[in-house]
């Protein structure tokens, strides 16, 4: 709690040159962009968020199960998973509608944060 003291003391005293810093961030829209990616991507990579409608294939001896059930995309690298979550999934995807959400939030919402800065700081 200390910490969060301090570092709330020293933005309090520094405001101005932080004010400066983001005049000159507004000038450059893919800076922008790029921070608000990494902003919005590495929650979405590694929580596990269940957000993107996907496909969990299961096939238990001769049966095979296809069920639709949202996913994560921490999933995809094996943050999240429990040791008794794959038993007998074969495979998991995101469906067309999940690769479109993923691609809104991760490019979408960067992209029109950056492009509406840029352009309040045209005007």
């Amino acid at each position: 709690m200390y910490i969060f003291i301090c570092l709330f003391c020293y933005f309090l005293i520094n405001f101005p040159t932080y004010l400066s810093t983001m005049d000159q961030l507004r000038q450059k829209p893919f800076l922008i962009f790029l921070i608000f990616f990494l902003l919005i991507s590495i929650p979405l990579w590694t929580l596990p968020i269940q957000l993107f409608p996907g496909v969990i294939e299961y096939e238990s001896g001769m049966q095979e199960l296809k069920i639709d059930a949202p996913l994560s995309l921490s999933h995809f690298i094996g943050l999240g998973l429990n040791e008794g979550d794959l038993d007998n999934v074969k495979t998991f995807y995101l469906k067309p509608s999940g690769y479109a959400l993923a691609v809104a939030f991760l490019i979408g919402i960067p992209a029109v944060i950056a492009l509406r800065i840029s352009k309040k700081h045209k005007k």
